[in-house]
């Protein structure tokens, strides 16, 4: 999913490049640059200026001082859910014995 795609799921705007190819949700510590994490709380956000992932999720007011490839939203636990649940869809059971 490309960055402008996640945005559009999100309804919600981007910032940076919404070229930028992400393939999986991941813990904000552990992300690198084909990584999605979420922002939430100030802990977070300070983690946030030293991760490698490829786009956060974050509030509203979060300041994008190093000017990040991200999507804002109200509430970043529930977008991230929402996001994880279209990369990595759940695979139902085939029919049968």
């Amino acid at each position: 999913m490309r960055v402008r795609e996640l945005a559009e799921l999100l309804e919600t705007d981007f910032e940076g490049d919404g070229e930028r190819e992400l393939l999986r949700g991941s813990p904000l510590e552990s992300a690198g640059p084909e990584d999605l994490a979420f922002v939430s709380g100030q802990a977070a956000e300070q983690k946030a200026h030293s991760s490698s992932a490829g786009c956060l999720i974050v509030g509203r007011k979060f300041l994008n001082r190093d000017q990040r490839t991200l999507v804002r939203v109200k509430d970043p636990r529930a977008a991230f859910a929402r996001a994880v649940n279209q990369l990595h869809p759940r695979q139902r059971p085939r029919p049968g014995i």
